[in-house]
């Protein structure tokens, strides 16, 4: 029994002494490992813009609001004015959104190339 134990252990020392870590080293590997180092920040990026996306289609919805206290500002407790300002801050609400929206990708690529060290 000791005669089939002594080359069996001999060949597990061995070979966990001669075992050394494979590393692949291609291009598809690096760059994955790179994506895969990156994505927090460039998710975090797109977080932050993604955070204006509903105060920007908040502010979309003053404009129908703006035009109903316009239509009844005859009525007591609504004004003409408030209901003027409410239509001009409706009106910004799309082109801020579509900003925003514009931004996003932009951002997302900044972040990745400024990772990189692209530029």
């Amino acid at each position: 029994m000791t005669q089939r134990l002594v080359p069996g252990a001999v060949l597990a020392i061995a070979l966990f002494f001669c075992a050394c870590p494979a590393r692949a080293v291609t291009p598809e590997v690096v760059a994955g490992v790179a994506a895969a180092r990156s994505a927090p920040k460039v998710l975090s990026s797109l977080a932050s813009g993604l955070a204006s996306v509903p105060g920007d289609v908040a502010q979309t919805l003053l404009l129908p609001l703006g035009v109903a206290e316009t239509v009844l500002s005859p009525l007591p407790g609504l004004s003409m004015a408030h209901g003027a300002r409410n239509i001009g801050n409706g009106l910004k609400g799309p082109f801020s959104l579509l900003g925003t929206a514009l931004k996003l990708p932009l951002s997302a690529l900044s972040t990745a190339a400024g990772l990189v060290g692209v530029g």
